[in-house]
């Protein structure tokens, strides 16, 4: 093989990395170790030349890049589920209080919106919100619901008799007492 030909001499460095992966692996990682400190130097001495050779190899291979990364986490799932779970608990046991006083601060200053979403929420369980309904009239009426006030289902989602839509034109104010006192009635007015 003459030493001119480049394409012959990368070829065949190609296959010979292809069919000894193991054995350079272990090379590799016999010379790293004996050689720590040696490496740690070099890293040192040509951090900016080692920072433009990556940022270059990484340009020239995005896609290449992208698909990996795309497998990796098709691939594991489930350990990125299980990071994911175990990092948010770890935070939220760091910052319990300053969670609890954003929850508390987001709730006290939305409270039409947080009202909105509890509603929808319960309606949505018993399958009351038909496809047409406005969501953003309702949440538009939840959010301006006066101070001491609830907003009311006229007819009630659940009833012994009826159950009603979770609809903008089904919903009214009434005091808490109201509300409380109704319960899951239908007032005589509306009959």
């Amino acid at each position: 093989m003459s030493y001119k030909d480049k394409e012959k001499i990368k070829a065949y460095h190609k296959a010979y990395r292809e069919a000894n992966k193991e054995k350079l692996k272990y090379y590799i990682k016999a010379y790293h170790e004996d050689n720590k400190e040696k490496i740690k130097a070099y890293k040192e001495a040509n951090k900016e030349k080692n920072k433009a050779l990556n940022k270059a190899w990484r340009e020239a291979n995005k896609e290449k890049i992208k698909a990996y990364n795309k497998a990796w986490r098709e691939a594991n799932k489930e350990k990125i589920k299980a990071y994911k779970k175990e990092k948010n608990k770890a935070y939220y046991e760091v910052n319990k209080e300053k969670m609890k006083a954003n929850s508390r601060h987001y709730a006290k200053n939305n409270k039409g919106i947080i009202n909105a979403i509890s509603s929808k929420r319960r309606a949505d369980k018993i399958r009351a919100t038909p496809s047409w309904a406005n969501l953003e009239k309702i949440k538009e009426i939840y959010k301006n619901c006066p101070k001491g006030y609830h907003v009311d289902h006229i007819i009630p989602l659940r009833s012994e008799y009826v159950c009603g839509l979770h609809v903008e034109n089904n919903l009214q104010y009434l005091t808490a007492t109201e509300n409380l006192q109704k319960s899951n009635n239908i007032i005589n007015k509306y009959l």
